[in-house]
C-alpha cells in the first residue's frame, strides 16, 4: 500500500517515498511519467541517484514508465545509454514523442532505434523569425543562447564538452537568455503568441 501523506511528509528525499511503496497491483497498471533533473539526475552536480534502481521494479510488475523532460532527444537517448535502459520519453517540453517495444506496437518511421509517436514542427522553420523579433523590439531585455560563447553558455548550464553539445542540439525549442523584468516577458510571449510561439520559462 502507498504509504500516508503524514508519513510522506516526514521523509525528505523521493527515492526515500517511493521505496516505501508496494508496487504490486492485482487490478491496475500504473502509468508514471517523470522528470530526469533532480529526479534520476541531480540538479547541480548531474550525478546520477539511487532513483534509476526503482525502474527494475516497474518492470518486474509491468508497470509502464517513461520520462518527460525539457532535454534535447540527444541527451536523454545518451542519459539512457549510460544507465543501459531504454524507455519512452517525451523530450523538449512536448516537441518530441519517443517509443520502444514496450508499448507493444510499433510506428513505422524511427530514429536512432526509437519509434516516433510524435513530433511537433522543427523550430529552424522559426528561428529567423524569433531572432528577428528579438533583434528589432528586445534586444536589451534578451539574448539567443546560440549567440552566446562557448564559455557563456556553459557558465549559463553547468555544462561542458559533449553534454554542452548536446543540450544545445535542439529541434522542437530556442533557447533565450532574459536579462529583464516581468513585463518585457509578458510583452515577448505575448508577441510570440501571435506567431503561434510560446515562451516558456525553463529551470536553469
Amino acid at each position: 500500500m502507498p504509504i500516508s501523506y503524514k508519513t510522506a511528509c516526514k521523509l525528505h528525499d523521493r527515492y526515500q517515498i517511493i521505496r516505501y511503496m508496494d508496487f504490486k497491483t492485482n487490478k491496475y497498471i500504473m502509468a508514471v511519467f517523470t522528470d530526469i533533473d533532480g529526479t534520476f539526475i541531480g540538479n547541480d552536480t548531474f550525478d546520477p541517484g539511487e532513483n534509476i534502481e526503482l525502474l527494475e521494479e516497474f518492470d518486474r510488475h509491468n508497470h509502464f514508465f517513461g520520462f518527460n523532460s525539457s532535454k534535447t532527444f540527444h541527451e536523454i537517448v545518451s542519459m539512457q545509454k549510460k544507465f543501459k535502459i531504454k524507455y519512452p520519453f517525451i523530450c523538449e517540453t512536448g516537441g518530441g514523442i519517443y517509443h520502444t517495444k514496450k508499448l507493444g506496437f510499433e510506428c513505422g518511421k524511427k530514429r536512432d532505434d526509437y519509434f516516433i509517436l510524435s513530433e511537433s514542427i522543427k523550430i529552424h522553420r522559426f528561428s529567423d523569425l524569433v531572432r528577428e523579433l528579438i533583434k528589432n523590439n528586445f534586444s536589451h531585455d534578451f539574448e539567443l543562447y546560440d549567440d552566446l560563447s562557448q564559455f557563456e553558455k556553459s557558465k549559463l548550464t553547468g555544462l561542458s564538452g559533449s553534454n554542452l553539445a548536446q543540450a544545445s542540439d535542439r529541434d522542437f525549442s530556442i533557447l533565450i537568455k532574459h536579462s529583464g523584468n516581468k513585463k518585457s516577458f509578458k510583452e515577448l510571449s505575448e508577441t510570440l503568441n501571435s506567431h503561434n510561439l510560446n515562451l516558456i520559462q525553463g529551470g536553469r
